[in-house]
């Protein structure tokens, strides 16, 4: 009688601890993929910064060269 009662309290014991158990797993699942999911986004926004940088920097270049195209344009005719 005794025995049984000790064996079924470490049966619901170790019941209760592979629930908790399971428990924080999928609560750390979930933690990896939200985290996974928020290096996706910044990965994405930094990509699209670099590539509105490029075009920018695209733009500017073509700027600086016509302006200096045309100042030598302007002194060659002084």
């Amino acid at each position: 009688m005794e025995i049984s009662v000790i064996v079924c309290l470490l049966v619901i014991l170790l019941a209760i601890w592979i629930v908790s158990v399971r428990k924080k797993l999928a609560i750390m699942d979930e933690n990896i993929n939200h985290s996974m999911n928020q290096i996706g986004v910044q990965l994405s926004s930094r990509f699209d910064a670099l590539l509105s940088l490029l075009d920018f920097t695209k733009k500017y270049a073509g700027y600086e060269a016509q302006t200096l195209t045309d100042e030598v344009n302007e002194k060659r005719c002084i």
